[in-house]
């Protein structure tokens, strides 16, 4: 990660409620969201199917280890009723240089039965949803997490004022439109359009470096709350 402008993050994150981040088809790119969202998460969500052969590893000189645990969880899809099973790896780490302790689920499973059987059945809010670097190709998912009901069932799990994180991938015309461009920090910002999708009022406040196109921090609130 380059170095970035973090200043606007601090007052939205002072505002978290949660202090939990969830990422699905988040693959290797689980660095980026630990430091910059490092000082204001306590639990990260990292979910892939193929954590199964390929599980990220934190760095020892800047991570330890202090507990861990494993469960599954089984269920069926809401549509054609088809059996899954999801794994989650539960580990607790100390960040050494700042002594903060955090917890890191790495999930082996589809992102959306994670979303709805460990989080919304739940009702586990989040403070940032964090998705990027996906396509609809052989190499991505072909999952529409921002597109018209999808997008709508992500912002109802957003806490009033929490963050939508993306780079434009699988998303309606509103997120894509501004993020297929190459300006970068504040002209990315400056170039984007607050809109309102499903009685949320999404407006950009940050600038996360490039992606698939730059990767833009929409701030969440009810439609009726808006500035």
């Amino acid at each position: 990660m380059t170095d970035l402008d973090l200043q606007w993050l601090e007052e939205p994150a002072s505002h978290f409620q949660s202090r939990r981040l969830f990422y699905p088809c988040s693959g290797l790119d689980i660095f980026d969201p630990l430091n910059i969202f490092l000082s204001h998460i306590e639990e990260f969500w990292f979910v892939d199917i193929a954590y199964h052969h390929n599980c990220p590893k934190l760095p020892a000189t800047e991570f330890r280890r202090i507990s861990q645990s494993h469960q599954e969880i089984s269920g069926h899809t809401l549509k054609q009723k088809t059996p899954f099973t999801i794994s989650i790896n539960t580990s607790r780490y100390l960040h050494l240089a700042t002594n903060k302790e955090i917890v890191i689920n790495f999930c082996t499973g589809r992102g959306y039965d994670v979303f709805r059987t460990a989080l919304r059945d739940n009702k586990l809010k989040l403070s940032v949803f964090f998705y990027r670097g996906d396509s609809q190709g052989a190499s991505g998912s072909g999952f529409y997490w921002l597109k018209q009901t999808l997008l709508r069932y992500v912002l109802q799990e957003i806490e009033p004022g929490g963050l939508l994180v993306s780079d434009g991938s699988n998303a309606i015309k509103a997120f894509s439109s501004q993020h297929r461009n190459n300006t970068i920090g504040k002209n990315a910002i400056a170039k984007s359009k607050p809109f309102t999708h499903h009685g949320h009022y999404l407006l950009c406040i940050g600038y996360l470096g490039k992606k698939n196109g730059p990767t833009l921090a929409w701030r969440v609130q009810p439609a009726n709350c808006r500035p």
